[in-house]
């Protein structure tokens, strides 16, 4: 599939992945804590800014709307979009807020490898203000993207997808649940939703869009047609940032989704697993499995 007349619109919550991977090399004597030698670290993108990624990944262009803190990782952000200027048109929604970071760690013995320990750094302060120049930052795009997670950019979300009904532009959005209570009353007037399974039951509601079910694949459904895909076995690594990827790949499609793009999303997602963290794979990987 080619993507490169694309661009799709993402406004979301972002996320910093810090990913420190270490080689076990024994026990603390003092006490019974394991003792990591490190051996790589890497800084990547989450949340929202890991759909816009994907999107990049996949070909297409994009137009990034996000709230960025005022602390020591902010300059990461500016490194991305030098890093990818010719696709990525990034309008940053500058607060005095700190950014969200979620820092892993991973031990190593020999081919094995686990993750030791996760540290979330949240900061959900609502982003009290709406968007400057929202129908601009629409005019010319194929679909919009709401991603949230919980971390303060949705305390209003109607005007975003009455804009959008103005322009004549889909919405897709998602909004990840993990421990916390469903959201997806907030989007519900969005023309596609995409969630997984434990978030499908508890929304509990027919809607239009994609129930995705991890390696047993996904489901769509909307107002003209039902298409279900059965998803690929790969050799899971690490599921971070699954969902994101897939979500990407659908953004790509959509109005025109069949069974044939379910089978594009699922494959994309399925690769995601197979590298740490949160970083996409790669176009001839996806046409290998296909």
């Amino acid at each position: 599939m080619n993507f490169k007349d694309k661009t799709i619109l993402v406004i979301g919550d972002s996320i910093l992945d810090e990913t420190i991977v270490g080689r076990a090399v024994g026990c603390s004597l003092e006490t019974p804590t394991m003792k990591l030698e490190e051996t790589a670290r890497e800084m990547s993108f989450g949340g929202a800014a890991n759909v816009v990624e994907n999107i990049l990944a996949l070909g297409g262009s994009c137009r990034y709307i996000t709230p960025v803190g005022d602390d020591e990782y902010s300059h990461h952000f500016d490194n991305w979009l030098d890093q990818n200027r010719q696709n990525l048109h990034f309008s940053p929604l500058n607060t005095y807020r700190l950014n969200n970071v979620k820092t892993r760690i991973w031990s190593t013995k020999g081919d094995e490898r686990y993750k030791y320990l996760q540290i979330n750094r949240t900061d959900n302060t609502p982003v009290a203000f709406r968007i400057p120049t929202l129908h601009y930052h629409m005019e010319g795009v194929d679909a919009i993207v709401l991603v949230d997670y919980g971390l303060g950019m949705f305390g209003e979300v109607d005007y975003i997808i009455k804009e959008a009904s103005i322009v004549g532009v889909p919405v897709i959005a998602s909004s990840q649940m993990s421990d916390r209570e469903n959201r997806y009353h907030l989007f519900e007037k969005a023309d596609y939703l995409c969630m997984n399974l434990s978030e499908s039951q508890a929304y509990n509601k027919p809607f239009n869009g994609c129930i995705t079910l991890g390696e047993l694949g996904c489901t769509f459904q909307d107002s003209k047609s039902k298409h279900t895909h059965a998803g690929f076995k790969v050799k899971a690594v690490d599921t971070c940032g699954a969902g994101d990827a897939f979500l990407a790949a659908l953004s790509l499609c959509v109005p025109q989704v069949d069974a044939e793009a379910l089978a594009f999303c699922n494959a994309w997602a399925a690769l995601s697993t197979t590298k740490l963290g949160t970083t996409p794979p790669e176009i001839g990987e996806l046409d290998e499995l296909l």
